[in-house]
């Protein structure tokens, strides 16, 4: 997934990171994205339980919203 997402913003001017790191999911965005001067994330709207409930942000993109202090694209 990752590899797709560099891909798909290769030709970009601006400079697009990946990176997979372990913990607990909203708390690890938020805690790189502060450490590592991250001004903007882009998240899904939905996790794992979308097909439960659609009408819902997901709970780690909710929690990431309330902690982060940069802007967050959310995207379906």
């Amino acid at each position: 997934m990752l590899e797709k997402a560099k891909t798909r913003f290769a030709g970009m001017d601006n400079h697009v990171e990946t990176e997979s790191i372990y913990g607990s999911p909203a708390n690890t965005i938020v805690d790189y994205a502060n450490a590592h001067g991250i001004d903007l994330i882009i998240m899904g709207s939905h996790g794992m339980g979308a097909l439960v409930n659609r009408l819902m942000t997901g709970s780690v993109t909710t929690s990431a919203l309330h902690h982060v202090d940069v802007p967050v694209l959310v995207v379906k």
